[in-house]
């Protein structure tokens, strides 16, 4: 299975691009974007829910946006909620739970203050997310490899999940969502 980039890379950047020449290349450009604009829309909610600044709405609009790009990357190869890496600005098939929980915690954080123009779009980003999620059994390191039965008892891993699905139970009122949140808690826990 190739990635979704619409260009072909050497390599799967399974050791964080060391043996790939075209993470070499790309001097791993790019890498923490969804975990820079997902934090960077949280800040800017959460800035404009005190001051009411424009500016601080207009932020937050760009950050949702770019985040957007990519969302709209994984949709566009068929993997709706797919948020890939965007090494040398272009997604790929890698990504990893920490991206997805900044991305999942700025969407959720700026629906709040959100116009309706934006409202429906970020619903759909975050039950798109969780059926992913769902769909590929949690592995997302590498869409390369199949989904199997994750390690869903690795709290840095499972606190996304568990989140993923919680926001989406949030706002689609889906129990499903709920249930499989309540299924993944029971699952691992802090330690």
């Amino acid at each position: 299975m190739e990635g979704i980039s619409d260009t072909v890379v050497d390599g799967h950047y399974d050791d964080g691009g060391a043996s790939s020449e075209a993470a070499r290349n790309e001097g791993m450009t790019f890498e923490n974007s969804i975990t820079s604009a997902g934090n960077y829309l949280q800040s800017q909610a959460a800035r404009f829910s005190v001051t009411a600044e424009p500016e601080a709405y207009a932020e937050a609009v760009r950050a949702f946006n770019a985040l957007g790009i990519i969302y709209d990357d994984g949709k566009r190869h068929g993997r709706a909620g797919w948020l890939g890496k965007p090494y040398g600005l272009v997604p790929k098939d890698h990504s990893t739970p920490d991206q997805y929980l900044d991305a999942l915690l700025g969407l959720y954080r700026f629906r709040e203050i959100a116009a309706a123009a934006e409202r429906g779009p970020i619903g759909e980003m975050l039950r798109d997310i969780a059926d992913f999620l769902t769909v590929r059994d949690y592995q997302i390191w590498n869409l390369n490899k199949p989904a199997v039965a994750g390690d869903h008892q690795e709290a840095y891993c499972n606190a996304m999940y568990v989140t993923g699905q919680a926001l989406a139970f949030h706002v689609t009122g889906d129990d499903r969502y709920r249930q499989e949140a309540l299924r993944l808690a029971d699952l691992g826990h802090w330690r």
